[in-house]
């Protein structure tokens, strides 16, 4: 049997994990927790804000479940601590994200591969850009509403007034010839 010589340098020569790779690991984790929160918030206010199909939309609302249920859970006192489930589903969802695990999140869903690629997507320059803008287009179009409904009661209104004048005058020009 023959020793390897190199053995001591090639150990020596693995990249050792240090506390900063872990704390960006663990931020770009929790960073996805909340973009995932961020898409459905948005998507539940109106589906035109973010552009996914079907099943991205589906496996996303999936995933986000998974986070409140485990923070409803987390409420729960006693019964939260003695069961771990929610903590559970939410941990793995959350892991097979963020590894871009091959796996459906949900039947007639996308992979979690998939999921992070549209979370990443999502929040893109480009695509937080036009997000930004359907949002801003949104409230726009609320705020034109807004004028729009105050302008036609505004001339309604007047147009009140001046019927009302009008049947005075005549009211007025009645009394004078009598």
């Amino acid at each position: 049997m023959k020793s390897n010589p190199d053995f001591a340098t090639k150990k020596d020569a693995a990249p050792a994990l240090t506390s900063e790779d872990i704390a960006k690991t663990v931020s770009s984790s929790l960073q996805f927790v909340a973009q995932v929160q961020t898409l459905q918030s948005l998507i539940t206010d109106d589906a035109t804000f973010v552009e996914g199909s079907d099943a991205e939309r589906a496996s996303l609302a999936d995933v986000a479940s998974s986070f409140r249920k485990m923070a409803e859970d987390s409420t729960q006192g006693v019964h939260s601590f003695q069961t771990a489930t929610a903590r559970s589903d939410f941990v793995n969802a959350y892991t097979k994200l963020v590894q871009k695990d091959e796996s459906s999140v949900v039947p007639q869903g996308v992979s979690f591969a998939d999921l992070h690629a549209f979370v990443q997507r999502s929040f893109s320059e480009q695509e937080s850009s036009k997000t930004l803008q359907r949002i801003a287009n949104k409230q726009l179009a609320a705020e034109k509403a807004v004028k729009d409904a105050a302008d036609a009661e505004a001339a309604a209104h007047a147009e009140t007034k001046a019927r009302e004048a009008a049947a005075e005058k005549l009211v007025a020009d009645a009394e004078a010839k009598e």
